[in-house]
């Protein structure tokens, strides 16, 4: 059957048993006009199911087929979509020519230029790096020589333009901070051993493995008198956090004015083994 909306004319096309016996409230796909239609059983023979637009004076059935006036424009106002089963309101429906067409997807080509790749950051960071160089060594050698452990810490392979010109950057324990150890004396029977405790705190803002720990007795003359290797309480430090170490040895050279602790590498405990003394004849 033929259904037409009675404020802009439009016609649309619905199923025979879609109003019902008794009508119901339809909304115009074009203009959004809602309004009760009957079926055409109870309209009468040869009418439209519609409800003049006017109840005054008996509608005359020539009407419903003369083409409607141009409608006035009517300000849209933003609804919430009304959910399925909720209403007894039913859409008539939208003709095609009112759908907006989906915007057009981009070429790849758009999507290539736009995204680089991780490859293309390498390059430009690895550029970077070698620039710094080239300005440390260009600007000074006495630059180059105290920016050299940051530089190969931050590009390691910078190290080896430092080993060419005879000054090899140390990256051992870069990062960590090695407090001024305490120590103390003890009497163990027949034994004198030496205690030392101390702190290291990680400056950097990521976790770092802690080297292995050397520790010297120095002379008067600033010689090493004797040294050992041990181990930190924990084998990483969180950004800003402080660790303790702890270590002795037994029966220390006499006459050391100074302890030295630094970090140093597992190859120095296999070669000269856990402990290097250096007394004086």
């Amino acid at each position: 059957m033929n259904l037409t909306c009675p404020n802009c004319g439009a016609r649309f096309k619905i199923k025979e048993d879609a109003l019902g016996a008794k009508g119901r409230k339809v909304k115009c796909g074009k203009c959004e006009h809602r309004w009760h239609a009957m079926p055409e059983s109870v309209a009468g023979p040869g009418q439209v199911a519609t409800v003049p637009a006017s109840a005054s004076g008996p509608a005359d059935p020539t009407e419903d087929f003369a083409p409607p006036p141009p409608p006035p424009p009517v300000a849209r106002s933003v609804e919430p979509r009304e959910k399925v089963g909720q209403d007894d309101t039913e859409s008539a429906g939208i003709p095609d020519g009112m759908l907006a067409d989906p915007p057009p997807i981009p070429p790849e080509s758009d999507f290539a230029s736009s995204k680089s790749t991780p490859e293309q950051k390498k390059r430009g960071g690895t550029k970077k790096y070698w620039l710094l160089l080239v300005l440390l060594l260009i600007g000074g050698s006495s630059a180059a020589f105290v920016w050299r452990d940051t530089v190969v810490h931050l590009f390691p392979p910078a190290n080896k333009v430092f080993m060419m010109v005879g000054f090899p950057a140390n990256t051992l324990g870069y990062g960590l901070k090695i407090f001024e150890p305490k120590t103390f004396l003890d009497v163990k029977g027949k034994k004198r051993v030496l205690g030392v405790t101390g702190q290291i705190i990680n400056e950097t803002g990521k976790i770092i493995e802690v080297p292995l720990l050397k520790a010297m007795l120095i002379g008067a003359k600033g010689e090493d008198m004797i040294s050992w290797v041990f181990d930190a309480k924990v084998s990483q430090i969180l950004p800003g956090e402080k660790v303790e170490y702890e270590t002795s040895t037994e029966n220390p050279p006499r006459g050391a004015t100074g302890l030295r602790i630094t970090f140093t590498r597992a190859e120095e405990r296999t070669l000269n083994g856990d402990k290097v003394a250096k007394e004086k004849p």
